[in-house]
């Protein structure tokens, strides 16, 4: 999933009192072998930090809390920005250590 991938529509919801995001053109979507690709998963890793990024941009932030994410899912959300979003390729951690930095703040 790549935020190129996602559409906000303000007010989409049926009632129209929240916005709807909507994934779409997953039709490039292929699979790889991590253990032969390192750097590719890398590459996916950064990409994923920058839909998270992304994401929390869209949501009300009031002292760390967004409605509707566990206490401390925020912090968590904006640590696994920080790692997969590293210019150097090298820095950027694989989706298990990110699973594992999730799961360092109790929301995996």
């Amino acid at each position: 999933m790549y935020l190129h991938n996602t559409l906000r529509v303000d007010g989409g919801s049926e009632d129209g009192t929240h916005d709807d995001v909507r994934l779409s053109d997953l039709g490039a979507a292929a699979a790889y072998d991590r253990l032969a690709h390192p750097q590719l998963e890398r590459i996916e890793v950064r990409s994923y930090g920058k839909l998270v990024e992304d994401l929390l941009s869209w949501c009300e932030v009031a002292e760390g809390a967004v409605k509707g994410i566990a206490d401390g899912g925020v912090a968590a959300m904006e640590a696994v920005v920080a790692r997969c979003t590293r210019e150097e390729l090298a820095e950027v951690p694989t989706f298990e250590e990110v699973l594992a930095l999730y799961s360092s703040y109790g929301h995996a």
